[in-house]
């Protein structure tokens, strides 16, 4: 493996990335059935990975078809809000757009 790992990019933006993109999650599991993330990857255009560690869950809620977890993170430095969907039918981890706009503050 070359290069920083988790995300810390000195000087360097994270990607862009549409809303409904899907998204690279590694999650904890327990008997009951629940789940949460706690990494999450994106890639940018050139293919360049940027892996993040989720620090906190700070909510869930389950849709038809679909469970919403509100998520924090820290990458240089600074704490950022994400949204992870998990869609159900498809089983595959979607990025939501609230994180997009707070990036390109």
């Amino acid at each position: 493996m070359t290069g920083p790992v988790f995300g810390y990019r000195p000087g360097q933006n994270r990607p862009s990335l549409m809303s409904g993109t899907p998204v690279n999650v590694i999650a904890s599991f327990k008997q009951t059935g629940d789940f949460i993330p706690i990494y999450f990857q994106i890639s940018d255009e050139t293919g360049e990975r940027f892996c993040y560690k989720i620090s906190s869950v700070n909510s869930i809620k389950d849709k038809p078809g679909m469970r919403i977890f509100v998520c924090s993170f820290v990458s240089n430095a600074e704490k950022h809000t994400i949204t992870l969907l998990f869609d159900i039918e498809n089983a595959r981890w979607l990025l939501e757009q609230s994180w997009l706009l707070e990036q390109n503050k």
